[in-house]
């Protein structure tokens, strides 16, 4: 058994194998791979949409109270983080010009 290296250990990675299927010979004529790629570019489009809309439908959506009911507690809060902040920067702002003999 051989040692590696950490540099080769970190980069070592398994690929998975693609399994191609051997070519047609009708798909050995350029314009033909062209088209078929073509094809299969649309597909992976497709697909890739499809999966977004079954996703989508999986999930559960807040009702209309809950979305009202979350802004307005996220609205709160924010107000009070928003004055706590400002509390403390004018806290600071009265002991910098105390500590310099501006005020």
């Amino acid at each position: 058994m051989t040692e590696l290296g950490s540099h080769e250990l970190a980069t070592r990675t398994r690929r998975r194998e693609v399994e191609t299927a051997t070519p047609s010979p009708l798909a050995r004529i350029p314009v033909l791979r062209t088209l078929a790629k073509a094809a299969d570019r649309e597909s992976r489009i497709r697909r890739f949409f499809r999966d977004i809309r079954s996703e989508l439908r999986k999930v559960t959506w807040p009702t209309r109270d809950q979305v009202t009911h979350l802004t307005i507690v996220v609205c709160i809060a924010s107000g009070i983080v928003g004055a706590l902040l400002g509390g403390i920067d004018f806290a600071f702002g009265l002991l910098f010009r105390y500590l310099l003999g501006r005020g």
